[in-house]
């Protein structure tokens, strides 16, 4: 069982340290509105380094990074309610980029940061690798037989792509034990990064409210997120699309992204509707998100809520959705009343209206119509 209670400030702190201790110099990481082409957003530590990677310069010492990242692989599951989130799309990543003789040093970090300076147990310390790897005979130099999980996921859990011809990766995956939900839970990855075949480099990389929830018995990033927050938990919505579509939009109103034909407004305006669809559905009022979105920006030190558009961004936001559900439950009852079925219904929201299904069914089921 992992004892301490861990705070953003300690991990990020005995990270720093062990990597100065070792001599390796801080990378500076990519802008979040990356310039890279293949990307929307810098999304691991990798992304500020992809050039240097692929003309086969990483630097001979090992370097440590922080980066700041947003995904937009959730957007695809805002819409499917039978799919729960279990990450985050705005989260902090910390690394190591090496070249390929780096790998040894580099798990000689990982030991010592997690065991010495986490005080992570070996019992609650999984590395889950592939008999596909060829330096798994490493790994084991370094690391207990306890610790070493082999063959458990499909062949694909252990590779990894990078959207550029040519470069692919392939890895272990780290994992913490969660004595809360009595199991293994991914926090990060050490992977051989390989050009054409030819291995020009190693990564290890870990998200950083990842390794806090588990650390600290949180089901997921999302609840120890809240718990961060200042104030009244009670008054924040235990909901993940919501929350995860809030840190979404606000960082990315913060960042100047607007509304527009651009793929990062497309992945601004998914992710505001389905926040406001959330907070409708919940009775989430307006003043609430932007109290919640207030707290959630101290945690990021990014407190721009004084910011007439930034407000204004989430407020149009809101009621032009609120707008299409007035229409939605006035059509609702208007079916009622002339015994239509509930095809017609559907068929006016996402038609007329552009409203998700999910969206629509939640709308029927809160006027308590059987349809």
């Amino acid at each position: 069982m992992i004892s301490s209670e861990y705070s953003k400030e300690m991990v990020l702190g005995i990270f720093c340290h062990k990597a100065e201790l070792d001599g390796m110099k801080k990378g500076i990481p990519a802008k979040l509105l990356i310039d890279d082409q293949t990307l929307l957003f810098a999304n691991s530590t990798i992304a500020g380094f992809k050039d240097a990677v692929l003309s086969q310069a990483l630097p001979e010492k090992t370097i440590y990074i922080i980066q700041e990242c947003i995904r937009a692989n959730n957007l695809k599951t805002y819409s499917d309610p039978s799919e729960e989130l279990k990450y985050m799309s705005v989260f902090s990543q910390l690394g190591l980029l090496g070249d390929e003789n780096s790998l040894v040093s580099m798990l000689d970090f990982i030991k010592t940061f997690f065991f010495d300076g986490l005080m992570v147990p070996e019992s609650a310390f999984r590395i889950r690798t592939s008999s596909s790897i060829k330096w798994n005979r490493l790994i084991e130099n370094e690391f207990s037989s306890a610790c070493f999980e082999l063959n458990s996921r499909d062949e694909s859990y252990y590779n990894w792509s990078y959207g550029v011809a040519g470069l692919s990766g392939v890895g272990t995956t780290i994992a913490i034990y969660n004595d809360i939900n009595d199991e293994f839970q991914d926090i990060g990855n050490i992977i051989q990064l390989n050009l054409n075949k030819e291995t020009v480099g190693f990564e290890f990389g870990f998200g950083l409210e990842t390794l806090l929830a588990r650390l600290n018995y949180f089901d997921s990033p999302f609840e120890y997120t809240i718990s961060e927050m200042g104030g009244d938990h009670s008054l924040i919505p235990n909901n993940r699309k919501l929350l995860d579509s809030l840190m979404v939009s606000v960082y990315l109103l913060h960042l100047g992204v607007c509304e527009g034909r651009s793929k990062r407004s497309s992945v601004l305006r998914g992710a505001l509707n389905s926040l406001m669809y959330q907070c409708i559905i919940n009775a989430v009022s307006l003043n609430s998100i932007l109290n919640i979105t207030k707290r959630y920006l101290s945690t990021r030190e990014l407190q721009n809520l004084h910011n007439t558009d930034f407000v204004s961004g989430l407020s149009r936001a809101y009621d032009r959705v609120y707008e299409k559900y007035k229409k939605l439950v006035d059509y609702i009852r208007y079916s009622k009343r002339h015994n239509k079925s509930s095809d017609s219904i559907f068929k006016y929201g996402t038609k007329k209206l552009a409203l998700p299904v999910w969206f629509i069914t939640e709308s029927i089921s809160r006027q308590d119509l059987s349809l």
